[in-house]
């Protein structure tokens, strides 16, 4: 089953597991032209994205991606919201399931403790044998594996 996970933010961590079991993953940058003020300009980056992965790995049978319940600011929760909304768009259109997991879950179940801070997904990351970029890259490798346990719990 080839997974897709993302921590959707201007900074979006991912990681994906292929047919074979294989890793891949990174973190890209979603900003808006701020230049030609095109504000969209991160919401057509994602989807480019988006389709490009399915490109380059074949179909995706599942995307999920950390369902944040707070943000610090006004701004990150819009940007969000935005990205979350053109992730679904592109989903349904490809007909391609999506699931949210809840931050606290997911570090919990990567680091034992529910809040875990940055450095500890990075270490807990590196520790199950990833390389990540940054903590971005972290999170969507821990949303993945999180995701992995609980569909063999399921099977």
């Amino acid at each position: 089953m080839r997974i897709l996970a993302l921590d959707l933010a201007t900074k979006t961590g991912w990681a994906l597991i292929d047919d074979e079991g294989l890793f891949f993953g990174g973190t890209v940058h979603f900003k808006p032209d701020k230049k030609k003020n095109k504000q969209g300009k991160r919401y057509s980056d994602l989807q480019n994205f988006l389709s490009d992965t399915e490109n380059r790995f074949g179909k995706i049978d599942l995307v999920v991606y950390e369902d944040v319940k707070r943000h610090a600011g006004t701004i990150a929760s819009h940007v969000y919201g935005g990205l979350k909304a053109h992730l679904f768009t592109w989903c349904d259109e490809r007909e391609i399931p999506y699931l949210g997991h809840g931050v606290g879950q997911i570090k919990k179940s990567f680091t034992g403790n529910s809040n875990a801070s940055k450095l500890d997904m990075m270490c807990a990351a590196k520790k199950k044998g990833f390389h990540p970029v940054d903590d971005n890259h972290a999170d969507a490798i821990a949303l993945l594996l999180h995701t992995i346990n609980e569909n063999n719990k399921a099977a």
